[in-house]
């Protein structure tokens, strides 16, 4: 008879033969081991008989539900227990500033225009041709631009080259030579020179029937503003000669500029003029004779002695 049947596992089959002769043969799969069975008079009941497993198949993994029954120190541990710790998320100070608002939407205006459609009755206005008159307004300016180039560059070159023929005759007159005078001219010279590369200097003295002096001098060369060079040469004049009553005056058939005035040399009064145009500047000075006498015997003796081309 087997006693603690609990504690035996893997019994396959129990012979009767066997029983009678003591002996109780365990098979299995693999392998078939006898095994005494101990008479009841031998066997502690208190004492656990484990059972013993012999043969080469693999012991079927064991689990906590089938070990309950063992005590606690040969039971199979339950499965570790996983508990999930929160990790801190660092907080980083935030690299930019807030997000600028939001734009706001352009505000909505009514139509500047008519309607693709106009109401019935609508005139439309009628559409002027622009084009031609500003065709018009570019050929006036340039045709002003051209004009006025033309005419400024035509004076030049009729005025420009001129040369001074100083043993050119003039009627009523007589060329002498007069050291007074001379050294006059080379005084007064300043005046009018300025040193330029084309720059040629010439003066004369003349005498008339009644022994009255008529004292020319002057320069050729390229004068492309003869106002203002009439003007300096006047404002120095006006010194050396105490002038007074410089006006204009009419410049006659040769063009250019002149001025006539009075004063005093060498302690007697004497009238004087100037000219100059775009190839010459000249002097005269007249003793004994008023502005209207010398304003037209200078325009005489400037139309014998220069000479332009």
């Amino acid at each position: 008879m087997i006693r603690n049947t609990k504690h035996v596992r893997n019994v396959a089959v129990v012979r009767p033969n066997c029983i009678a002769r003591g002996e109780v043969p365990l098979t299995t799969s693999s392998t078939v081991e006898t095994v005494s069975t101990p008479d009841a008079s031998e066997e502690e009941p208190t004492l656990r008989q484990p059972a013993k497993w012999i043969g080469t198949a693999a012991l079927p993994a064991r689990r906590l539900e089938d070990t309950l029954d063992l005590p606690i120190d040969e039971r199979v541990p339950p499965p570790p227990e996983i508990r999930y710790v929160p990790v801190p998320v660092p907080v980083y100070p935030p690299k930019y500033g807030p997000p600028p608002p939001k734009r706001q939407p352009p505000p909505r205006y009514p139509p500047r225009h008519p309607p693709r459609y106009p109401p019935p009755g609508y005139q439309y206005r009628k559409k002027t041709r622009k084009w031609p008159w500003v065709l018009l307004t570019m050929v006036l300016l340039c045709g002003g631009c051209c004009g006025g180039a033309f005419l400024w560059s035509k004076q030049i070159y009729d005025q420009y080259p001129a040369t001074a023929a100083t043993d050119a005759a003039v009627a009523g007159l007589t060329a002498v030579d007069d050291a007074n005078a001379d050294k006059v001219v080379s005084r007064l010279r300043g005046a009018i020179d300025t040193e330029q590369i084309d720059e040629a200097r010439f003066s004369i003295v003349y005498r008339d029937t009644n022994k009255r002096r008529v004292t020319v001098f002057g320069t050729t060369r390229l004068v492309t503003d003869p106002k203002k060079a009439i003007d300096t040469s006047m404002t120095e004049l006006t010194g050396e000669l105490q002038l007074t009553d410089v006006h204009k005056v009419d410049a006659g058939p040769l063009g250019g500029q002149e001025r006539c005035g009075t004063g005093r040399l060498d302690g007697r009064s004497i009238s004087m003029c100037a000219w100059t145009d775009h190839g010459s500047v000249g002097v005269g000075i007249f003793s004994g004779r008023s502005i209207e006498a010398s304003s037209p015997m200078l325009q005489e003796i400037r139309a014998a002695i220069i000479q332009r081309g």
